[in-house]
């Protein structure tokens, strides 16, 4: 919630005529608009910390180079996009790449995971983020930025009640100073420019490149 809720206030702030201006073009997408605000922003992130309470940063990982994979299946499924030998090369070497760090180079590390619920959360994560990345091909005819925008303020009013449940229920609390500046950082350069570049890199060479 305080990431897109920070991210929501600069967009609103800054932003507020341009997305004025592209309502009339946005009113008509009101579900496709929910629908990714809440898998790509709410569903995909609950699902990813959930999972980090329940298994390993190894096997979380791992998992997350099943999202190429996903995204390219996804496609052709969807679409009929053809899958060339060039993009499965390229993602079994991606996958070959995240599995290495993962794993620190040693493949015996392997042997020694158990999968659990938290694997689980983490596969259905990949699933929500390669179903987010394909969805952006049908996006409405806007500028990428004021997409993100409407995103951004439908996950933090979507992520609010989670928020209050949180702090009445879980015993969250208020962030030190450390914590602010580690959510300013992430509000603006891993929520603002990394999803910014991402929608981009999207619209310049479609969802199949862009998840991998």
């Amino acid at each position: 919630f305080g990431r897109w809720g920070l991210v929501s206030l600069g967009f609103i702030l800054f932003y507020r005529r341009q997305i004025r201006d592209a309502w009339p073009e946005l009113r008509g997408c009101r579900t496709y608009l929910i629908l990714m605000g809440c898998s790509g922003f709410v569903l995909f992130n609950f699902l990813f910390y959930e999972s980090g309470h329940r298994t390993t940063a190894l096997n979380i990982g791992i998992l997350q180079g099943s999202i190429p994979i996903f995204v390219l299946i996804g496609v052709f499924c969807v679409y009929r996009t053809r899958i060339t030998w060039l993009q499965v090369i390229g993602v079994l070497i991606g996958f070959l790449g995240v599995f290495t760090v993962a794993t620190g180079a040693f493949p015996s590390e392997v042997l020694q995971l158990s999968f659990n619920l938290g694997d689980l959360m983490m596969t259905a994560a990949c699933l929500v983020w390669a179903g987010f990345t394909i969805g952006l091909r049908n996006k409405p005819p806007v500028p990428s930025v004021i997409l993100f925008a409407m995103f951004c303020v439908i996950a933090a009013l979507i992520s609010a009640p989670f928020a209050i449940y949180e702090f009445i229920f879980n015993g969250a609390t208020v962030p030190t100073p450390r914590g602010w500046l580690v959510l300013l950082y992430i509000a603006v350069c891993a929520s603002t420019f990394g999803q910014l570049f991402y929608l981009r890199s999207v619209d310049l060479m479609g969802p199949s490149r862009a998840g991998m």
